[in-house]
């Protein structure tokens, strides 16, 4: 089950896990592993967590555990080991590839700190930077330096599955002296420089082709809200652009450094154009997205958001300055993120042809002649388990695009080579291997790096309610302090104030329940998977979770009493709600291919029934308090998520429309009298809290919807957190939902 799995994905894998699993035993009888128990264990255990897939226990706690056990109880020991052991066997691998292993086809590698392998083709740069010389032994390897190394007693180890994230959660620092590392020899780079406070949060840096000025999205001096900055690179405070209350944010800067283009959320969103010498700001276009000036200063592309039946989500689009918006490449069913090639002829964008499923980088004249298709997603060497983000820059030589991908849980900068013809045909190079969220690179003429490092935590906050008339009575709150790790499906008893939410502190989900008093304890054994926690009126935690197998899955309650047992549920992934009786729940069953379809199951006996059955896809549902009616929201081919909602006494299932799918919307919430149904929607292009009127005659009909609470702070969001993670809770003075915390700070270095 994945958590926060990133959206835009890289191809199939061009590598096969056999050609891997043959390569890795070859290295592991090396001569530079010979004795090195631990390093072959390390090396072992993450190549073939990589292959599965795995890489969300790749980190240190984990890794830990499954080394050392409980050597030492000193979880400062236990780094200082793992670093020194994940140390000698990088030095290993590199004097493997050195000597003995230059003939090799493969190549695995640990940039930074990082426990994920990169592992991918050879290239022409690895065997440049090979010594002259071959020696008969890695004499950079010593087997009995390392008193960590030295024969470990490798028991049988019960590895339980892990709910997967590949959010960096909780991360406030970010360290600038492991970056500058590239795949195929490191990447020479002077002092990197953080530009912006880190009491701020800044992010979309773009710089001038000097490198001397920068102009970027910050909340300093606003309140809450984004607006921009011009800032000069080397000395000098921040100058403020724009004043609005709304969002300003994603700017790119003309080569003289006088307009400035950017996306403003107020009414509605859109694009808009500054001139910095007069301040006067006019917009170019609605609902406008990541627009970019082209190098000449003659154009803007930007693209829309527009879902359709044929299965369209986006439009991309061309205007000059102050003139007539064209379309490009309409008969795509995918246009996103443009990035103009130097000549300002070509542009760059994520795109879907008609009749394909695969997405790639394409590159389009403005012209409307034909488009060619890089290949960087689909057919060109790349990096095993690495996911692509989208492109962000072409370098002013057009030999370079930077973009930003997850590799595990890091998110960097990277960059692949593109051919005069526009193809890409290389393995792409990291750039950076800091741990924050690296994204947004642009350079300068010079290529002086301009970057944005975000750190993001996701924990569930509280917002003061008056449940029965649909208005919030003060501000979100987060919940106790800040979180060990992400927080998730914040559930909580409608009376007595317990609080129960899913949280992987020390890299192992676990159902935690915090009391009224604010006390946080675990229910579950440190031994099993558990998720998805659901409290009932009366107070019954229920939740998910497997055997330790990782084989049965099983419905297990506690009540308010502390007495626990447990039904079988093997297709439940999701519980939603309890019926009011008590003696039922609403939950997600598995169906095929890995959706969500609703059912329900009778906590007595386990019995799963199907409510709701294909095609649609269900995200979350609640049962009204008079047992009347099942709220659900669930998304039908592309269309937007939508709340409908079906009667629980009528055998045939009628479905009748909440929301008419013009905005997303979803988590459906009824109020305790069932007069009024929350949810969180998207309809202002935000994601935040609504409320409807609900009336339950001889029928089922709304009215008057609402804004109950708008989440607009650019530091504190609803958008980063992934719909299958995401709940609400309606209590009786309150409602939670998990917001995404972000930091971020712009960074620049200089080239050597």
């Amino acid at each position: 089950m994945c958590l926060t799995c990133p959206t835009m994905h890289g191809p199939t894998d061009s590598l096969s896990a056999p050609q891997v699993r043959e390569h890795l035993q070859r290295v592991l009888e090396s001569d530079a592993f010979e004795g090195a128990t631990r390093s072959r264990l390390l090396l072992e255990y993450c190549v073939l967590r990589a292959l599965e897939g795995k890489t969300e226990e790749l980190h240190e706690a984990r890794l830990s555990a499954v080394l050392l056990g409980d050597k030492t109880k000193s979880l400062r020991r236990q780094s200082a080991m793992m670093r020194s052991v994940s140390r000698r066997m990088s030095e290993r691998l590199r004097a493997h590839y050195d000597i003995k292993g230059r003939d090799e086809l493969l190549r695995i590698e640990f940039p930074g700190r990082s426990y994920v392998p990169v592992i991918r083709p050879r290239t022409e740069d690895d065997l440049d930077a090979l010594p002259e010389e071959p020696q008969d032994a890695p004499v950079a390897v010593r087997h009995s330096a390392d008193p960590y190394e030295r024969g470990f007693p490798w028991g049988a180890v019960v590895l339980t599955a892990l709910l997967s994230t590949a959010t960096l959660a909780g991360l406030a620092l970010w360290d600038p002296l492991d970056l500058g590392f590239s795949l195929s020899r490191p990447r020479q780079y002077g002092a990197f420089r953080r530009l912006t406070s880190h009491t701020a949060m800044s992010l979309d840096p773009v710089v001038s082709p000097d490198g001397r000025v920068i102009v970027y999205a910050s909340d300093q001096g606003t309140n809450g809200n984004l607006s921009l900055y011009q800032q000069l690179a080397a000395v000098g405070e921040p100058v403020r652009l724009t004043h609005d209350d709304a969002d300003a944010h994603q700017p790119s800067l003309s080569e003289d450094g006088n307009t400035v283009v950017y996306r403003s959320e107020k009414d509605g969103g859109g694009v808009y154009q500054l001139t910095i010498s007069r301040g006067e700001t006019v917009k170019v276009a609605d609902r406008g997205r990541n627009p970019r000036l082209s190098p000449d200063g003659k154009w803007i592309a930007y693209w829309e958001l527009s879902l359709e039946p044929d299965g369209r989500d986006s439009k991309l689009f061309v205007a000059p300055p102050g003139g007539k918006p064209m379309r490009l490449r309409e008969e795509f069913l995918k246009t996103q993120n443009p990035v103009w090639s130097p000549d300002s002829r070509h542009l760059l964008f994520v795109g879907r042809p008609p009749g394909s499923s695969e997405v790639d980088w394409w590159v389009t004249p403005i012209d409307g002649s034909a488009p060619v298709k890089t290949g960087a997603l689909t057919t060109a060497p790349h990096v095993l388990n690495m996911r692509y983000g989208p492109p962000h820059h072409w370098q002013k030589d057009g030999s370079l695009i930077l973009f930003d991908a997850f590799l595990g849980e890091t998110r960097n900068i990277w960059s692949v080579p593109i051919s005069s013809g526009f193809r890409v045909n290389r393995t792409p190079s990291r750039v950076t291997v800091g741990v924050a969220k690296e994204s947004h690179p642009v350079t300068a003429l010079d290529k002086r790096l301009v970057f944005s490092a975000l750190s993001v935590n996701q924990r569930i906050w509280s917002l003061p309610l008056d449940p029965l008339q649909g208005k919030a009575s003060g501000e979100p709150a987060p919940l106790g302090k800040e979180a060990d790790g992400p927080e998730y499906f914040p559930t909580m008893a409608y009376t007595g104030g317990r609080i129960g939410f899913l949280s992987e502190k020390a890299g192992k989900p676990q159902i935690f329940v915090r009391e009224p008093a604010g006390v946080t304890v675990s229910p579950v054994p440190n031994d099993s998977r558990a998720w998805s926690p659901l409290y009932s009126r009366d107070g019954t935690l229920a939740y998910l979770r497997t055997d330790l197998r990782g084989l049965t899955k099983l419905l297990e309650m506690i009540d308010s009493a502390g007495l626990k047992r447990a039904v079988p549920c093997d297709r439940c992934e999701r519980l939603f709600a309890f019926a009011p009786d008590g003696k039922q729940i609403l939950v997600g069953v598995l169906g095929t291919p890995d959706a969500l379809r609703l059912g329900v199951v009778d906590i007595t006996g386990g019995q799963v029934r199907i409510l709701v059955p294909d095609p649609e896809v269900v995200f979350a549902a609640d049962w009204s308090p008079d047992g009347r009616w099942i709220a659900y929201s669930s998304r039908t081919g592309v269309v937007r998520t939508q709340i409908k909602a079906i009667s629980s006494f009528a055998e045939e299932k009628t479905r009748i429309a909440i929301t008419d799918g013009s905005f997303a919307a979803d988590n459906p919430r009824w109020s305790a009298d069932s007069k009024l149904l929350y949810y969180l929607s998207e309809a202002d292009t935000y994601r935040c809290l609504y409320a409807v009127r609900v009336a339950t005659g001889n029928g089922l009909s709304t009215a008057d919807h609402w804004p109950v609470h708008h989440f607009h702070k650019a530091r504190q969001m609803l958008q980063g957190v992934p719909q299958p993670v995401q709940a609400l809770a309606i209590g009786q003075d309150r409602a939670l939902v998990t917001l995404e915390e972000i930091r971020g700070t712009i960074w620049m270095t200089d080239p050597q």
